[in-house]
């Protein structure tokens, strides 16, 4: 592996620890936020959960338009050069993703009488993750240009 491959890589695995840590500190917030007789209900939390994706979109989309993990930086303009089918596959993305943590945030709330274990909870939340793995893979061919040991590593 060359320096620049490692380069990218550590930059990678870096930025992979760092999103893990703040994805995980989503829901110990999401819990103080309804703990209270005050507290948020699932729909409220998912409005403020949208509310702070959307606006920290602009902070993140500009740090990493200047420093990205790979290839070159890219400028502000570019972003409007996109074609309305790009611009609607963001927000159809942004949409799907907002139903799915609502939809979290709803079941998370329900009364311990019909909630499922934890252990169950935590084997679908992690099957969603391999379903869209599984997607990437088999349907859009991800690794379609690989060579045949970095395509091996999945199976």
């Amino acid at each position: 592996m060359n320096q620049e491959a490692r380069k990218v890589t550590a930059k990678g695995i870096v930025l992979s620890l760092v999103s893990g840590v703040l994805m995980g500190s989503v829901f110990p917030v999401v819990e103080m936020g309804k703990s209270s007789e005050l507290g948020l209900g699932p729909d409220a939390i998912g409005f403020v959960f949208s509310v702070g994706v959307f606006l920290s979109t602009f902070v993140f989309n500009l740090f990493f338009m200047n420093f990205p993990v790979q290839g070159e930086p890219v400028g502000i303009w570019q972003y409007f050069k996109g074609t309305p089918r790009q611009h609607l596959l963001g927000i159809a993305g942004g949409v799907i993703w907002s139903t799915g943590a609502i939809a979290n945030f709803v079941t998370a709330s329900a009364p311990e009488s019909v909630q499922v274990g934890p252990a169950i909870s935590y084997a679908i939340g992690q099957g969603a993750t391999m379903v869209s793995a599984l997607w990437g893979l088999l349907v859009w061919n991800e690794f379609a240009g690989a060579q045949s040991k970095q395509s091996s590593w999945w199976w």
